[in-house]
């Protein structure tokens, strides 16, 4: 089973409040419960990941941590694992 990861990404700042999840439900389950701590878009979302909310430069992400690797890189700031 692979894990998954929610986090908020910043052109400026980068990756910041990065979670670990232990699959894709518990980390759908706590994007739901979060991404509007970050901004509100107009109109509901309704999450699926792997998915983003927010816009090119700012934005709360969900996805595999595999992805997440792959993207951003294992070794940042912050303490990701």
């Amino acid at each position: 089973m692979s894990k998954w990861v929610t986090f908020h990404y910043s052109f400026l700042h980068g990756v910041q409040d990065l979670v670990e999840h232990e699959n894709r439900e518990k980390a759908t389950r706590y994007f739901q419960r979060n991404y509007r701590n970050y901004f509100e878009l107009a109109g509901p979302f309704k999450a699926k990941l792997p998915c983003t909310y927010g816009y090119p430069h700012r934005k709360f992400c969900g996805m595999s941590k595999a992805m997440f690797n792959k993207t951003y890189g294992k070794n940042l700031k912050g303490g990701a694992n």
